[in-house]
This record gives structure tokens, sequence and C-alpha cells, in this order.
């Protein structure tokens, strides 16, 4: 529980860091896209140091490095109108996320069963969703100012790292992917003893080579890095750009509000559908669905339309995120979970250059278009 209260906090304070960037400090869209870049870049160099590390068992550690960035970079990045300084706090964010992250996932892949990763992995994400939502709901009314927001920062923190167990011994993904490798390896000696049987049993040796090759087409680990590469490319050519599409529709208390109300319907739609085992059709689905809705955006200024458009793009990514995520994680049985992390946020620092570029010199049409086609890549490559 303080896990997915901790990981809320960090994306409540990634998102509200983002706005006060495109809001307070009023910059560009290439500007904007540069300091989304940036933090990707920052949470990418992150999860490369932090992943051995966290591997390791040092999850109390990580999760240490993680609180105390997220302290330093929430307190000066709010007392500062210097924007090289608020992009440099918010890359400490980064890191903060990525540690914390790590951390926290290593410890639910190791302290729960592998048949329960799926299902936890969608209650870890409905938590996340809901408490973040609830921040941004309080943050919009006034009711988090920034001093209750620094308490409730170091107290979460502090939570979160007493509570957080080292993972001295790595047994769960260990007994998941030994139970691979002789799973794999009773398919080939089942190969081997049908060949002497190849003329007297013929049935049964064609069972046994049957069996062979659909593991051998057992989905591959680069599809979904790949997949999510794309997908990230194309959903942050857009939107990387929200907050300013935002900033010419509503007020900066109403951004925070329609995010807001927008991550609790999405947390009570993904807890409904969190029994759901991640598949690669659900995937596609949702990537589908997601490039029926992205095109409204534009025409909307209405709020109620605004918080219906971020529920069901929220929904889709989150649905799209999860399925991809466990066939990653069953794929590699819970290890380099970083790699996994790398993929995604490329996708963010590629997307994010592309929609500032695009926005600042083509205008939102065009990177809708950009984003379009990065959502049809990602579904191709699943397929």
């Amino acid at each position: 529980m303080s896990a997915g209260a901790y990981l809320a906090l960090l994306s409540f304070m990634d998102l509200s860091m983002y706005l006060y960037i495109a809001y307070t400090l009023g910059v560009d869209p290439l500007t904007l896209g540069v300091a989304s870049a940036l933090w990707s870049a920052s949470f990418i160099f992150s999860n490369a140091i932090f992943n051995h590390l966290v591997d390791k068992g040092s999850t109390k550690l990580a999760s240490l490095i993680s609180g105390s960035s997220l302290i330093v970079s929430s307190i000066v990045l709010f007392n500062s109108n210097n924007v090289v300084l608020c992009v440099v706090m918010y890359m400490l964010h980064a890191l903060a996320t990525a540690s914390g992250r790590l951390a926290s996932n290593v410890a639910l892949l190791e302290f729960s069963d592998s048949d329960d990763w799926s299902f936890l992995n969608s209650l870890m994400n409905f938590l996340t969703t809901f408490i973040r939502g609830l921040l941004l709901v309080f943050f919009s009314l006034g009711f988090l100012t920034l001093n209750i927001l620094y308490v409730t920062v170091i107290a979460l923190t502090t939570l979160y790292v007493i509570t957080l167990p080292n993972v001295w011994v790595s047994i769960e993904r260990s007994v998941f992917s030994m139970s691979k490798q002789l799973e794999a390896l009773s398919k080939h000696v089942r190969v081997v003893t049908a060949l002497t049987y190849l003329v007297e049993r013929p049935y049964t040796a064609a069972e046994a080579f049957e069996s062979l090759w659909r593991s051998s087409k057992e989905f591959s680990p680069v599809k979904p890095l790949l997949s999510v590469f794309l997908l990230v490319t194309g959903s942050d050519t857009l939107m990387a750009m929200l907050p300013l599409i935002l900033r010419s529709k509503i007020a900066a208390s109403d951004t925070y509000m329609v995010y807001g109300i927008a991550s609790l319907i999405a947390a009570v739609v993904l807890i409904a559908v969190s029994t759901c085992r991640g598949s690669k059709g659900m995937a596609i689905l949702a990537v589908s669905a997601r490039i029926l809705v992205f095109p409204t955006l534009l025409l909307l200024d209405n709020l109620t339309f605004l918080v219906t458009f971020l529920v069901l793009a929220n929904v889709f990514y989150n649905i799209y995120v999860t399925s991809v995520y466990y066939l990653y994680v069953k794929a590699t049985s819970g290890y380099k979970l970083s790699l996994y992390n790398m993929s995604l946020e490329a996708g963010s620092i590629l997307g994010s250059l592309i929609g500032g570029y695009v926005t600042f010199n083509y205008g939102y049409n065009y990177t809708l278009i950009a984003s379009i086609i990065g959502h049809i890549a990602s579904a191709i490559v699943l397929i």
C-alpha cells in the first residue's frame, strides 16, 4: 500500500512539475518538448545505474535514493522561476521515479506468487492512478497547498523507505525462470525420445515436435520492448504538448481538475478490467481504441469533454501498458525490468522532441498525424 501511495506521489509530482514549467514559466512548445525529453533521458540513465543494484536485492537503498531525490527536487523546483534550474530539478525527479519504481516492482515480484503478477500489477496501477487523481483534485481545489504538499512528500517518502522490504535473495523470479527452463528442457527430451518411435508411433513423435515448435514460437521480449517504444513515441508526440493545448482552453486550476477527475475515473475502470490477464490481443485493441480517440482532442473545448478524452486515453494506455508489461515480464521471468522502462522512456524522448518540433513549426494537426503513425506502428509490431 505504501509503495502504491509513493508511486502515485511520484506520478503526481511529475505532472505538477511539468504543468508548472508549462503554465507558470510559460515556455514554448520546443522548450517543453526538450524538458520532457531530458526527463526521459535522466530516467533511462538512472535505470541503467540502478537496475543491477536492485536486481541484487538493494531495494532499500534504491528507495532511500528515490525519496531523497524527490524531496529535494520538489522543494527547489516550486520555489524557482528559473527555467534551467526547474528542468534540472525535473530531471532529478526522473531519477527519483526510476529508482523508486524499480525498487517497488522488484519487491512486488519477489514477494508475490508468479501466478499473481498480472493481477498485482493491475492493482498497483489502480492504486497509483486513484491516489494520483485524489492529489490532483485536492491541489486544484486548494486543499493541498505547497506547504502541505511538502509535508505530504516527506511523510509518504519516509513511510515508503521504512516499509519497503529488502530483497536479500531472489527466489520467486528465480523459481519462475527455472520452471520455464525445465519446461523447455522437457520438451526437447520428449522430442529426442519420440525419435525412437518415429516409425512405430508416428502420432507421439508428431505431438512432441508440435510442442517444441510451439515453444520456439513463444512471445519474444523484443516485441513488447519495440512496441512500447513506438507506442510511447506516438503517444508523447501529442500528450507532451497537451498542457499547451489545455493552456489555450482552460485555466491552470481547471487543468489539475481535468487530470484529477480523469485519473479517478480511469482507476475505477482499470480495477474493473484487472481480472483480465494481459494479452497481445488486448494490447492491440487498446492501441486501436486510442487511435480513434486522439483526433477528438483538437475539437474539444468543454471541460466535460476534455475529462472524457483524458479518461479514455488513460484507460486505453494503461490497458495497453499492463498487457505488454505482463508479456515482457513473462518472457524475461521478471528480470531486466530496466530494459522495459528504458524502452518506454526512449520512446518518450523521441516523442517529446517530435511533438515539440512539429508543434512549434507546423501546428497541432501535424502533431496529431505523427502521433497516430506511432500508434499504428506499435500495433503492427505485436501482430
